[in-house]
């Protein structure tokens, strides 16, 4: 991962970065440059939190987004109702006026013309008031519906009733004298006048009306505010109330030249006690000596160093006797120490328990090892194995007749050294399947010396016994010649006879292994903290990482703190081979190990701790040593080496970026790929990692030219648009000679092809002619082959060289022609040479490039 990415993987920018790996003294050129995986790990534990608050923050806008468009959707149904409300009533209210209209219109048409004749024809009369009526009682006013308008109208008259509190009366203003009095008015609370009640106002109008006269009320009262505030000012009034004219206060002046705060001087202690490694800057704060009077020290007896460079024992010593410093290298405490003391905790006898045994199936490629296993846990793993072989490390715990028994499978292939010696170092016995139509292959050498190397008991498994072709007395031979003599001609291993297809033998091999476990007496410490071997470990998504453990000794438990090779974490879940949740592991049983949060390396060793403290500086202790080795290792340029390099520039590199799904694959297959490396082309890993191929893969080939590979894993999808896009080679494969078929082919085709010379013809000079245009011309007789335009020329005299060219003309009495062949007449003329005499030959041959081929 390149440093940029790694920023924006963090939300920070490059340079923040850049100088926080500066302050850990770790200093990089460019935000280009590569990290590895400690450095990663050390950047995103710091700035982790910064991540999850970026990360919470995120989540908390996404709910508010949620809940402010939940509630516009609310208050929009809520508007709808109340207007689909309202234009009920109105209709309503319009009903009932047109019928009243209806109705007096109807009365005053309606009037009797004989009452009319009758009130004309008699005489006036003094009119008498009429009895007074009886007031009928008043009716019951029906409720009215109070609409939106008249509830905001409501609520304005109650604001208006707050604001209009009895103001407190204020004393006279004081004024100089001949200055003018200005009488202060008392403010006043801004009235809100509403329309009438005859006008009738849409609610969404009147609420609008009533917020535009609200602001306006409150700019009023704050620019009435502000001009009293300037007419105080004016006429002399501070801004604390006091008779006084408001100054601005001064400022100090400020000093052209600061003063240099004092450094302090280096102090220099009597004695001093060093750790190797140390660098030049750790060794100047030790003894208090400047940095630069060390460097022009070292340099006047000629030593060349800069500030970073590592200094050997004796020169620390002499440094300290140079400056008056007792200078005492001591070697610092190693961090495999405390990690030692967890590998041998002693224990009483009666403590220790019986372990099942775990047994490792080695021999070579296609021999049936995994066939057996099939035959012996009653499952079908063969079929389904990629290209019909193991290409992964596996384990299975069986059940024999209550006894239980810890297998581990092992692949066959040359390239799976690695694996082969793993599973020999975690094993109490070894299976060695060797076939009896084969025989003794090199693998099966390999997995011998494995197993000795380990110094644990062979258990010969003579498989493939139902072919026709079968020799176990061949076999037998060529297993006694290493050193494996059977029981049955007085030796001490056992051979046992077993088909995998037919499962003939299967039942004595198991008692085989039975005994021989019993023989061995294994037992194990179940009160003291578990210890393991990492089998493999691969990164899953949604998971995190996932590590096959075989547990040695002790009680593995959920929630143990554990350390495996440079990561420290805390067992969050496990699962046996079957995939079952299981809250304890015991001794040789091979489990699944979730809460790392580093993939360890393959073979690594896994321990419980328990002050957790002691095993993180452990664990930094060990990177740190990592680091500085790292660094030291590094080759410096003279001038023996300095031709050397310049050579190695020359050569081409075959640049790839490999994911595998397992960490122990990924190592097995970038070496062997590594080993494809010819003098002319060099395979160059530029990055080796576990899980499925991702951007950050496709951005890593784009910017560097390379090769994306992955081995059983898949391509993201954004990874596939990716690499599309930026027209990216990347390839999947599953099957390890596959691959390594593809990537010789493709190395063998950036080798320079091989140019290989062929004779076309030799001619025979007979008479030569001089053209001004030409010069001399051959006359020639072709004696074999046939002449091309194309072809290159070399003329011999009495079987020497005297010259060697091209052609310039190839001709047919007049015509130019392309070709002439055995037993005709042309005239050639050479490029540059007309020193052609009678008796001469020329002979023609032209330059073949040939593809070479990886040895």
């Amino acid at each position: 991962m390149r440093l940029y990415e790694l920023a924006k993987e963090l939300g920070l920018t490059s340079r923040k970065l850049l100088s926080y790996f500066k302050s850990k003294k770790i200093v990089f050129k460019s935000n280009l440059a590569k990290l590895d995986e400690n450095q990663i790990t050390l950047a995103r534990r710091t700035f982790a939190r910064r991540v999850k608050l970026l990360e919470s923050d995120e989540i908390l806008k996404k709910a508010r987004e949620e809940e402010r468009k939940e509630r516009q959707k609310r208050r929009k149904e809520e508007e709808k109702k109340q207007r689909a409300q309202e234009a009920k009533l109105k209709k309503e209210k319009e009903k009932e006026a047109k019928a009243k209209a209806k109705a007096k219109a109807k009365s005053k048409t309606k009037k009797k013309p004989k009452e009319e004749e009758k009130l004309k024809a008699k005489p006036k009369a003094k009119a008498k008031k009429p009895p007074a009526k009886k007031r009928a009682a008043p009716k019951k006013a029906k409720p009215k519906v109070k609409t939106v308008a008249d509830k905001v109208a409501e609520q304005l008259k109650k604001r208006q009733k707050a604001h209009r509190a009895p103001a407190r009366k204020k004393k006279p203003a004081r004024v100089r004298k001949g200055a003018k009095e200005v009488e202060e008015a008392p403010e006043k609370s801004p009235v809100i006048k509403l329309a009438d009640d005859k006008e009738q106002l849409a609610p969404d109008d009147l609420r609008r009306r009533v917020m535009e006269l609200e602001d306006e009320a409150r700019k009023r009262a704050e620019r009435e505010e502000r001009h009293a505030r300037l007419l105080r000012r004016r006429q002399g009034w501070g801004m604390e109330g006091r008779f006084k004219r408001a100054r601005p206060r001064r400022r100090p002046p400020r000093r052209r030249y600061a003063r240099k705060a004092a450094r302090p001087e280096h102090v220099r202690p009597e004695k001093v006690s060093v750790v190797p490694p140390i660098t030049v800057r750790d060794f100047s704060s030790e003894i208090g000596v400047k940095v630069k009077d060390i460097i022009s020290f070292l340099m006047r007896k000629g030593e060349h160093v800069t500030i970073n460079s590592t200094l050997e024992s004796e020169t620390a010593e002499e440094l300290g006797l140079e400056y008056g410093v007792e200078v005492t290298v001591t070697e610092a405490p190693d961090a495999e120490d405390y990690l030692a003391a967890l590998e041998n905790v002693p224990a009483e006898p009666d403590a220790l328990v019986p372990k099942p045994p775990v047994i490792t199936l080695l021999g070579h490629v296609d021999h049936g090892k995994t066939s057996l296993l099939d035959r012996i846990r009653s499952t079908n793993i063969h079929e389904h194995e990629p290209g019909g072989i193991t290409q992964h490390i596996s384990s299975y715990k069986i059940d024999v007749d209550g006894r239980e028994l810890v297998f581990v499978d092992t692949p066959g292939h040359e390239a799976f050294t690695d694996m082969r010696a793993r599973g020999a170092n975690v094993t109490n016995l070894v299976i060695l399947v060797v076939a009896a139509d084969d025989g003794v292959m090199p693998q099966t050498e390999e997995a011998i010396d494995h197993a000795k190397a380990a110094g644990v008991p062979i258990v010969v498994a003579l498989n493939k016994i139902d072919k026709p072709n079968a020799n176990q007395l061949r076999a037998k031979q060529q297993l006694a010649s290493l050193n494996l003599t059977s029981e049955e001609w007085g030796g001490e291993v056992v051979v046992v006879e077993v088909s995998a297809l037919t499962g003939d033998g299967i039942s004595e091999l198991l008692e085989m292994l039975v005994l021989s476990a019993d023989m061995l007496d294994l037992k194990a410490n179940p009160g003291r903290p578990a210890i393991g071997t990492v089998l493999e470990a691969k990164l899953t998504p949604g998971v995190g990482v996932v590590a096959t453990v075989i547990v040695k000794d002790g009680i593995l438990r959920i929630g143990d703190d554990i350390i495996a090779g440079s990561s420290i974490g805390r067992v969050r879940a496990m699962y046996d081979t079957e995939g079952n949740l299981i809250k304890e592991a015991l001794p040789s049983w091979p489990v699944q190990v979730t809460g790392l949060p580093e993939v360890p390396g393959a073979g690594e060793r896994l321990y419980v701790v328990d002050d957790v403290h002691k095993a993180k500086d452990a664990v930094l202790k060990r990177k740190e040593r990592q680091r500085l080795e790292s660094v030291i290792s590094r080759e410096a340029v003279t001038l023996e080496n300095l031709f050397e390099k310049f050579k190695a520039g020359k050569v081409k590199e075959f640049r790839l970026i490999l994911k595998a799904d397992v960490k122990g694959t990924a190592d097995v297959v970038s070496a062997t790929l590594e080993g494809l490396s010819a003098d002319e082309v060099k395979v160059k890993m530029l990055h080796v990692g576990v899980g499925n191929v991702n951007e950050s893969d496709v951005l890593l080939a784009d910017a560097s030219q390379a090769v994306v590979i992955g081995f059983s894993v898949l391509v993201d999808e954004n990874a596939k648009t990716l690499a599309e896009k930026r027209k990216t080679d990347v390839r999947i494969y599953d099957v390890i000679y596959e691959l390594t078929s593809h990537v010789k082919a493709a190395m063998e085709g950036l080798l320079e092809p091989e140019e290989r010379e062929i004779i076309t013809a030799h001619c025979e000079v007979r008479q030569t002619f001089r053209s001004s245009r030409a010069g001399t011309v051959a006359g020639c007789y072709v004696l074999d082959g046939s002449v091309s335009r194309s072809n290159k020329a070399r003329v011999k005299r009495e079987g020497k060289v005297v010259y060697e060219g091209a052609l310039d003309s190839l001709r047919r009495f007049k015509d130019d022609v392309r070709e002439v062949k055995e037993g005709f007449e042309c005239g050639i003329s050479l490029s540059g040479f007309d020193d052609v005499n009678i008796g001469d030959v020329i002979e023609t041959y032209e330059i073949e490039k040939v593809a070479r081929k990886l040895e």
